[in-house]
């Protein structure tokens, strides 16, 4: 096979993986719901299929990600889900200055449309940090 075989390969499974990702995380009502072996399972293919991604990139929006789950606290009051939304327009710029952002993005945009309490944040950000454990 050739090299230009060998992309739309690649490209195409990196496609499948991150429809099956998304397909997940539209059968959840609540991101509270995206349970266990799924979300192991999701995290560790999707993580596979970004490796194009530098880990620099995905630390960027983890580290908002985590300054929000430090001012949410412990109490339910502190949950705002307007923060939470205005992920949405950070991963967009990340996406226009770096391409390959575009493929977390469009995963992400889909989570933060689940996530609609606390809890659910917190399952993003346990879905978030397999995403970059599996990732190295």
């Amino acid at each position: 096979m050739n090299r230009s075989g060998r992309r739309d390969e690649e490209r195409d499974r990196r496609a499948s993986i991150e429809d099956e990702v998304t397909n997940n995380i539209s059968k959840v009502t609540s991101f509270k719901d995206y349970k266990g072996d799924t979300l192991v399972k999701d995290a560790e293919n999707l993580a596979g299929s970004i490796r194009d991604l530098k880990t620099a990139q995905l630390r960027r929006i983890y580290g908002e990600v985590k300054k929000m789950e430090m001012d949410f606290g412990k109490d339910e009051a502190s949950f705002s889900r307007d923060r939470v939304v205005m992920l949405k327009p950070r991963l967009a710029y990340a996406a226009s200055k770096k391409p390959e952002v575009i493929r977390i993005k469009n995963i992400f945009s889909k989570c933060i449309d689940k996530i609609q309490s606390r809890e659910d944040f917190y399952q993003f950000v346990s879905f978030f940090e397999a995403i970059l454990a599996y990732h190295r």
